[in-house]
């Protein structure tokens, strides 16, 4: 299936903040991505997509890893956006959401205030082509 689809990003839940690995390479914070997608006539609610961000770094332009999505319940099988369109509006979704904590912070800058168990919630809404697993997934 091919095509575009409407993804409407929902919400930013942060994780926890990974830390201790072995020679710090694998610190991160992670977080969760909430999307409900529109394909046709159809909508599907509940898919997320985890990202990561290396800990230490700049909210607003530090790399940025998106993991491959998980798509709504009853979404049609095989079907996902393509990868770097989908990755493009992820991130800005998600740096847009963090930038509304008031900071030019950095994941894991010693501050007052908990950056991890957040809860960002705003409805983004965007057209993302599909393809059927031909994007690198």
């Amino acid at each position: 299936m091919s095509g575009l689809a409407q993804f409407t990003f929902t919400e930013v839940a942060q994780g926890d903040q990974v830390l201790g690995s072995v020679g710090g390479n694998a610190d991160r914070l992670s977080a969760r991505v909430h999307f409900d997608v529109q394909i046709g006539d159809r909508l599907f609610s509940g898919g997320h997509v985890d990202v990561n961000q290396p800990f230490g770094t700049n909210y607003a332009n530090a790399p940025f890893e998106c993991f491959p999505p998980a798509m709504p319940s009853g979404s049609p099988k095989g079907v996902r956006p393509r990868h770097s369109e989908f990755r493009e509006q992820v991130e800005r979704y998600y740096r847009s959401q963090l930038a509304g904590i008031g900071l030019g912070s950095q994941a894991g800058t010693p501050v007052d205030f908990q950056m991890h168990g957040n809860l960002f919630v705003s409805r983004f809404s965007v057209l993302i082509p599909l393809d059927a697993g031909e994007s690198g997934w």
